[in-house]
């Protein structure tokens, strides 16, 4: 899955492991605290999760491979703004906006 976050005026993604519903309206995400984007959902306080298919993956393995710090990663994927104005991957398969 990957992850979507403001950080500043640009979205920013990062593939994520750990992730898990735990109710109807509670999801936990694990990330490092070193991880660029909690930036970005530590203040905007919303972020997406985004399952990609295998046509994706390339993408995704990008994403998780330099840190938003030295690459700009907000052309990687087509995205959308959510009621949250999380990015949102266009094409996922299954997309959630999460408040924090």
């Amino acid at each position: 899955m990957v992850v979507g976050a403001f950080v500043g005026e640009k979205p920013d993604f990062t593939p994520v492991a750990h992730f898990g519903i735990l109710s109807h309206d509670i999801a936990m995400i694990s990330l490092n605290k070193a991880h660029y984007i909690n930036q970005g959902i530590n203040k905007n306080k919303a972020l997406s999760v985004n399952i990609v298919d295998e046509s994706r993956l390339e993408k995704a393995a990008v994403a998780g491979s330099v840190s938003g710090r030295v690459k700009d990663k907000s052309s990687l994927f087509e995205y959308g703004l959510g009621e949250t104005n999380a990015p949102i991957i266009n094409d996922a398969k299954l997309s959630m906006e999460c408040v924090v």
